[in-house]
């Protein structure tokens, strides 16, 4: 397998520069591409099918949306055309393009997790309450300010690469620093949802069929779901995945509920990571359950056997 990675506009710790997937010497036919879609060494002269990989879906629509002069963005325009496969961490968005192209193109797939960057830290003493990854800024930040506030009345870290929330106690710090401090958690508080601003929304909604897109579903409500890293991260690192629920719910894709993962709703937040805390042996099994399944399923070999035989 040939990997090709451009992380051009990528903040210095991004998830995906942790993979290292030359690392594992994966034996394939294919060429494998992540990162900006806007790649210059697409290798056109190879016979190798080209695959790429999106972890930005549905997001990254929008950045296309002003590109076009007709709107009809994907039936042989832009970066679509140049691949022979193409996997979304977004399912909706998949078959949304799939309908649209009248083919079978596109298929979802998990977050991948760099096992090695774990692996030595998942043993560490639990010795954070609960911790949240993920940045806090934007128009609409108050509504995650508000979700967020009631782990600060614990033991708590909030891990962001940008904004100035006052609630971040650990700022642009590296991967490897995250990785230790989600696993010396634990509780992981997380959401799978972007909440757009008005402008995005506009930009959104230009987008021919759109609302053929079930991602687009509560879009007037100023939500659309996102599959996140972090449920993988966590489980990775034998640490308690505690989501918001949603109207999308996307993790039970991957997660069973009450076995890998628990729900909390945001008036509960409080309370059920209080109970949590203080019984915290009795969620031992979930944590070992996410861990075991991750481990059988996710890793970043399955990620490959996916990306390759599926193509």
């Amino acid at each position: 397998m040939k990997i090709r990675k451009n992380f051009r506009g990528f903040y210095w710790c991004d998830h995906l520069r942790t993979y290292e997937f030359d690392e594992i010497n994966f034996k394939s036919k294919i060429i494998l591409y992540f990162g900006n879609p806007k790649l210059k060494f697409l290798d056109k002269l190879s016979k190798r099918k080209k695959v790429y990989v999106d972890f930005e879906e549905p997001n990254r629509l929008a950045f296309y949306s002003s590109s076009s002069k007709n709107l009809d963005l994907w039936k042989g325009g832009n970066y679509d055309c140049q691949f022979d496969k193409i996997f979304s961490i977004c399912p909706y968005t998949s078959e949304w393009f799939n309908d649209l192209n009248n083919n079978k193109k596109r298929e979802a797939i998990f977050h991948p997790t760099n096992e090695n960057l774990i692996y030595k830290k998942n043993n560490l003493k639990k010795d954070i309450d609960v911790i949240y990854t993920g940045n806090i800024h934007g128009l609409k930040k108050d509504i995650l300010a508000t979700m967020l506030e009631p782990i600060t009345k614990f033991n708590y870290r909030i891990v962001s690469s940008f904004g100035d929330n006052k609630m971040v106690t650990d700022k642009n710090i590296s991967n490897e620093k995250k990785f230790e401090l989600i696993a010396r958690s634990k509780i992981s508080v997380i959401h799978q949802l972007l909440f757009p601003d008005r402008n995005l929304i506009e930009k959104f909604l230009k987008i021919k069929d759109i609302r053929k897109n079930k991602a687009f579903e509560h879009i007037d409500d100023g939500i659309i779901p996102q599959m996140k890293s972090r449920p993988f991260e966590a489980a990775w690192s034998k640490t308690l995945i505690l989501i918001k629920k949603d109207p999308f719910n996307v993790i039970e894709n991957y997660f069973e509920p009450n076995k890998h993962f628990l729900y909390f709703e945001e008036h509960e937040l409080e309370k059920k990571i209080k109970y949590i805390i203080n019984n915290y042996e009795d969620f031992r099994h979930i944590t070992g359950a996410a861990y075991t399944h991750v481990k059988e399923n996710y890793s970043r070999t399955k990620f490959l056997e996916k990306v390759s035989l599926s193509s």
